[in-house]
Order: structure tokens, then sequence, then C-alpha cells
């Protein structure tokens, strides 16, 4: 029922992570993952049977993306290496969704506007992004205003809702919970670059 698109840039925590999913999470599911040809986190998941999309390396929005056409799950999990998934967090994710069939945005305990969410693929074979057929993420971002564009595009249809009682924890350096490593820092270099995108093309959903 829930396809977990989880781009990974980070080997060490991809063994604890498939294991706090399969713990967490009772809804049918599968994990696939994307990652950098030749690297730790694709000599990890070949070693454990995980499936995983390689390329020569690319932003979370478009390894979403990829991973979004390579699945046929009614429901995608938009994810990342250094969440925590809590007990029931899928439960309360799919009740939410029954009602909108769009975006769901699941609590990181971190951000208040959410920065993950759970997504119907009709909605994304219907509507998705507004000048992007069949996208989920803009594929412009670098990496910083993925997620605000695709949760505000959904708000302003009626298809979004934020879930306060899923709780898929963001161990990020924001919350004090993670050290700021050098995938934190790649992910800042083009916030201003980003952050100018969003303003040039939110007249398109407001």
């Amino acid at each position: 029922m829930i396809a977990l698109l989880i781009p990974v840039m980070r080997a060490d925590k991809i063994a604890a992570l498939i294991e706090n999913i399969d713990q967490t999470t009772d809804a049918p599911h599968q994990i696939y993952w994307a990652c950098t040809k030749s690297s730790e986190c694709y000599d990890a998941l070949s070693e454990l049977g995980e499936f995983v999309y390689t390329d020569a390396g690319d932003t979370w929005g478009r390894r979403i993306n990829r991973l979004f056409d390579l699945t046929k799950e009614p429901y995608v999990f938009l994810g990342a290496d250094d969440v925590l998934f809590h007990e029931g967090w899928d439960e309360h994710a799919l009740k939410a969704m029954d009602s909108i069939q769009g975006v769901v945005a699941v609590n990181d305990l971190c951000n208040p506007n959410g920065t993950l969410a759970l997504v119907s693929r009709k909605y994304i074979n219907t509507q998705g992004c507004v000048d992007t057929p069949g996208a989920v993420i803009y594929p412009g971002y670098s990496h910083n205003f993925s997620e605000t564009e695709l949760f505000e595009t959904a708000r302003k249809r009626g298809k979004f809702a934020y879930c306060a009682t899923s709780i898929v924890e963001h161990v990020h350096p924001d919350a004090q919970k993670a050290e700021d490593d050098e995938v934190y820092q790649l992910g800042r270099v083009h916030l201003e670059e980003d952050r100018a995108l969003f303003n040039s093309r939110r007249h398109l959903w407001t």
C-alpha cells in the first residue's frame, strides 16, 4: 500500500532505518532507495538485498520523482535517511489521507509546518506539480523549498492536511538531534537560489 521513497547519503544509517521501519509500520509497504552508483550506500543496500535506484549524483527532489515513476503503490512516503518512524505513524497518516486524497504532512518534531509527507499517487497523476505533469517535486530546486511548494500547492487545491499524530521524527541539527555534517552543509549551499526560485514560482498557485 505504501512505497517509502528514500534518497540516501549516509550508509551508516541504512540498517537501523530498515529495522525501524519494519518495527513501526503495520501497513503493507516497500522501501525504495536512491543513491549514487559505486558508493558506500549502494554497497550497503546491495548487501541487504534492497531495491535501489542509482545515478551519478542528483538532488533529493529529482530522486523522489524518479522513484515515484518506478513504483506502483497507491501512496508514497517522501522520506530521508535522517528520520525515525514512531509507532502508528502510518495508521494516522492514512486516516488523514481518507478525506483529502492528496498530501498529508506528518509531525517531524522539528518543523511546525512539516517536511515529510504521505502523498496520494492519484493526486500526483491528476494534479501534481503545477507546471510539470507527473512530478511530485518541482525538479528545479537544489534542495530547499522542495516540499514547501508541494505543500502550498496542495493546500491551495484543498488537498492538504497536517497530521500531528503521525510522527516521523526528523533527527536534524535544527532540533539539536544531529551533527551538522557535510550532507546538511551541502543542502544549504544553494539556499538563496532555491528561495529565489520558490518566490518566482509562487504566483503559479497563489
